[in-house]
């Protein structure tokens, strides 16, 4: 029998709760007290747990874009460029746009009011 400790299904939901709320695969073992490698192993082992893992992580992100959008909506003009650079929408002067196309005129319009 091993003494290596074992992730168990309350900690695995644990686990992703934490990473649903922005916690780093690191940090949410340290909360647990488990060794980065038990959890590192266990998603190498595990083809479904990974994609939880990664849904998990999607979630987390999907709240920063949202505050983000939330921010730039609001007025923010760097939340602005950022969200636009984010959806591939921004460009740099002089820098053809990410399709080759030409430039969107609503958002050249709002380039011009960004500055």
């Amino acid at each position: 029998m091993s003494d290596e400790p074992t992730f168990t299904p309350e900690q695995r939901e644990a686990f992703l709760n934490h990473l649903r709320g922005g916690m780093m695969l690191g940090a949410a073992a340290y909360v647990l007290e488990l060794p980065r490698h038990v959890i590192e192993g266990y998603i190498a082992e595990h083809p479904e747990f990974k994609l939880e893992v990664r849904d998990a992580e999607a979630t987390a992100d999907e709240h920063v874009h949202e505050a983000l959008y939330q921010a730039a909506a609001s007025g923010n003009v760097n939340a602005c460029k950022l969200w636009l650079e984010m959806r591939g929408r921004l460009r740099s002067p002089g820098k053809p746009p990410p399709t080759g196309g030409p430039v969107d005129p609503e958002l050249a319009a709002v380039m011009d009011e960004l500055g």
